[in-house]
C-alpha cells in the first residue's frame, strides 16, 4: 500500500484512522489550498496547542517562525495544484523551525479526491504528517513479560539498558551486585535471542511501542 492508499483508507474513517495514527506519535492535519483547517487528530491539536513551530491563526494553519510560515504556506498551495491531486510523488517534506526543541518534521502531500464526496469538483485539500524528533519510543517492561517471558527485574533491566544505562551505574541504582545485573542480563539475552547487549538494545527498539515526549520519558513507567 503506497502513501495514497494509506490516505484514501484514512478517509474512509477519519475518526477512527486519524486516532490510530496518534499511536505513533503522528499529528495529521487536512487543509484546504488556503490553509484552512479541515479536520485533525489530537496530536495535531497538541502541537498546535502549545503554540512552538505551528499554529491556528483564525482556523488556518501557519507557523511561529515566519520562513516556516511562507515554505509551509508555498508547500500546501503546491500539494492542492490539480495537477497534483493523484500523484503519491507530490509529497514534500519540510522543518519547522521552534523556540525551543528540534524542529517539527512535516510531510505535506495533496490529498486524493474525498472518497464518498459526491459532489463533481471536491475541494482540493493537502494532508500534513507532523512529527516531533524529540519524543522517543517509550518501551514498557510489562510488555517485555507478555512478548519474551521475562522477570519483572529482567524487564526493567532490559528496558534501563534499552534507555541508555550501564550495567556499573544501575548497581547502585538498584542496590545490587553486579554479578546479578550480568546474570539477569545473559537470561534476558536467553530469552529474547539476542546474541549481545547490542543486538538486545536494537531489538527493543524495533519493538512496537507508543511515543512519549523527552519530558516525560525519564519519568515513565518501566514496569
Amino acid at each position: 500500500m503506497d502513501f495514497t492508499d494509506s490516505i484514501k483508507e484514512m478517509m474512509m474513517n477519519p475518526t477512527a484512522n486519524l486516532a490510530a495514527w496518534e499511536v505513533a506519535g503522528i499529528g495529521i492535519i487536512i487543509v484546504n489550498a488556503s490553509g484552512r483547517i479541515l479536520l485533525q487528530n489530537a496530536m495535531a491539536e497538541e502541537f498546535l496547542r502549545c503554540g512552538d513551530g505551528l499554529a491556528s491563526r483564525f482556523g488556518t494553519i501557519s507557523s511561529t517562525n515566519r520562513t516556516s510560515a511562507t515554505m509551509l504556506a508555498e508547500r500546501i498551495q503546491g500539494a492542492t495544484q490539480p495537477q497534483h491531486r493523484h500523484k503519491s510523488t507530490a509529497e514534500q517534506a519540510l522543518r519547522v523551525a521552534r523556540g525551543s526543541g528540534s524542529p517539527l518534521m512535516v510531510l505535506v502531500a495533496p490529498l486524493p479526491d474525498h472518497i464518498g464526496d459526491s459532489s463533481a469538483s471536491p475541494e482540493p485539500a493537502a494532508v500534513l504528517l507532523i512529527s516531533d524528533p524529540d519524543r522517543r519510543p517509550a518501551i514498557l517492561g510489562r510488555h517485555l513479560v507478555d512478548w519474551f517471558g521475562l522477570t519483572p527485574a529482567e524487564a526493567d533491566l532490559a528496558v534501563q539498558l534499552a534507555n541508555g544505562a550501564r550495567l556499573e551505574n544501575l548497581t547502585k541504582r538498584k542496590g545490587v551486585r553486579i554479578s546479578t545485573l550480568r546474570s539477569q542480563l545473559r537470561s534476558v539475552l536467553g530469552k529474547t535471542g539476542a546474541d549481545r547487549q547490542a543486538d538486545l538494545i536494537g531489538l527493543l527498539h524495533r519493538l512496537p511501542t507508543t511515543l512519549v515526549s523527552s519530558a516525560r520519558a525519564t519519568s515513565s513507567d518501566s514496569s
